[in-house]
């Protein structure tokens, strides 16, 4: 009797599966806020301490305001992604392709203004 007793409860414990609270964020909203904050992280790469916390609060004020929601909703739900795994993975997969897109359209204009630099010192 005692090893059913102990198998349910082990049943019971194992099925009580906690399930992730929903985002308040929309997902696409939370993506483009994510690459908002690579290319921040990023522009700040090799800025030293005190002007890079400084600069940091104004990058994350302004993108929090250009997509219109608070710093403290988007720790919430930065906090509900980190236990759901699952759904981190599908919305840093999304975030890696646009930062890459981003980034080629980027070196694209780079280019491109390059070689119209260059031609018009040809030209002359």
């Amino acid at each position: 009797m005692r090893v059913y007793l102990l198998a349910f409860i082990f049943v019971l414990f194992c099925s009580c599966e906690e399930k992730p609270l929903p985002l308040s964020i929309d997902d696409e909203t939370l993506i483009d806020v994510l690459v908002d904050v690579h290319f921040a992280e990023s522009a700040m790469n090799n800025i030293y301490k005190q002007k890079k916390d400084s600069l940091a609060t104004l990058y994350y004020s302004q993108i929090f305001e250009i997509h219109g929601i608070d710093k403290n909703v988007f720790d919430e739900n930065m906090q509900i992604l980190q236990r759901d795994a699952d759904k981190m993975d599908e919305m840093y997969e999304k975030v890696l392709e646009r930062l890459n897109k981003k980034g080629l359209e980027i070196q694209e204009n780079a280019t491109s203004t390059y070689k119209g630099k260059k031609d018009a010192k040809k030209n002359k």
